[in-house]
């Protein structure tokens, strides 16, 4: 059986992870397009460099779908990807108590040689930085 404390706890964040996101309208973006290539060849792929996406309009974790949905691998392919759990506390002033998680996700894509190969991917959602494309990779852009 959980202690009222734990279930005091779990309500506090809910709470406070609802109000954040929807609270403050000035912190929605919306994930369209990506431009840019990363300059830093441990963009994305290290805790210390995540992608920033900030918090999408239907929810946090929007972004970070719409994001990996945009990288086309070095093979022309789109990237499949799968959630593997949250990690890494960074200090933020975007995310209740001051702390916020990197979700990690776990990339599959075929390299220019016809190989299939897996990466992780650090995202937040909490924080947004204009999203760049992560080194050898290539983005799908609508219009």
């Amino acid at each position: 059986m959980k202690s009222p404390c734990f279930l005091l706890l779990i309500f506090l964040l809910s709470g406070s992870v609802s109000a954040q996101i929807t609270d403050d309208s000035s912190r929605i973006y919306s994930i369209t397009s990506l431009k840019d290539t990363a300059a830093n060849e441990k963009y994305g792929f290290t805790p210390e460099f995540p992608v920033k996406v900030g918090t999408g309009p239907k929810s946090g974790p929007a972004n970070q779908r719409a994001y990996l949905e945009l990288l086309i691998d070095p093979s022309g392919n789109q990237v499949t990807y799968e959630r593997l759990g949250s990690c890494c506390g960074y200090p933020s002033e975007n995310s209740p108590f001051g702390m916020a998680l990197l979700d990690k996700y776990e990339i599959r894509f075929t390299d220019k040689e016809g190989k299939k190969k897996k990466r992780i991917v650090y995202i937040s959602f909490y924080d947004y930085e204009e999203p760049k494309i992560l080194i050898g990779f290539s983005a799908k852009n609508p219009g």
